[in-house]
């Protein structure tokens, strides 16, 4: 799970560095051109795909948590039960 997270992090970086270069390409074009077009369509495409991953990379760390906790409460109570 943790390699798991991880790729998507260094996946995520990897298309905010490209979108970085994305945005600042329109705006060195016309207004309107095809080249502004087509790397403003690939500017969305990368913000997707970044917000994607940041909600998955989210619930894997939320999940994570989730098990923890679920885990450690239920060895209290394991606990708890077998000292009576």
């Amino acid at each position: 799970m943790h390699y798991l997270h991880l790729s998507a992090f260094y996946f995520h970086v990897a298309l905010g560095s490209i979108a970085l270069i994305l945005f600042w390409t329109p705006i060195a074009t016309k207004k309107g051109a095809k080249q502004h077009i087509k790397f403003g369509q690939w500017y969305s495409c990368c913000m997707y795909a970044i917000s994607l991953l940041g909600m998955f990379m989210t619930l894997l760390f939320l999940s994570v948590l989730t098990f923890a906790y679920v885990t450690s409460f239920i060895g209290s109570v394991n606990r708890i039960s077998h000292q009576k």
